[in-house]
């Protein structure tokens, strides 16, 4: 029986899945999961910020909240 579990790039994803993932870490700590899939015809990217208003700034309280908006929001030129 074949496991439905296997390990691309060090990540677990499903056996069916032909997808090719890759783990990277940027200079500002940030993690970024990248997902190619050749047969794609559209892009798109997804985020998940594990912060909240508890981390602003003092000189920019309230960044939490507007980017949480700007984030399912968008704007005019990037919906």
């Amino acid at each position: 029986m074949e496991n439905s579990v296997r390990q691309k790039g060090g990540i677990d994803v499903s056996a069916g899945d032909e997808r090719d993932y890759r783990h990277v870490e940027l200079a500002n700590g940030l993690c970024v999961l990248l997902v190619s899939d050749s047969e794609a015809e559209k892009s798109a990217a997804a985020m998940d910020v594990r912060v909240g208003h508890q981390s602003d700034p003092d000189h920019l309280l309230g960044l939490a909240h507007f980017l949480e908006h700007m984030l399912f929001m968008g704007t005019k030129k990037y919906p």
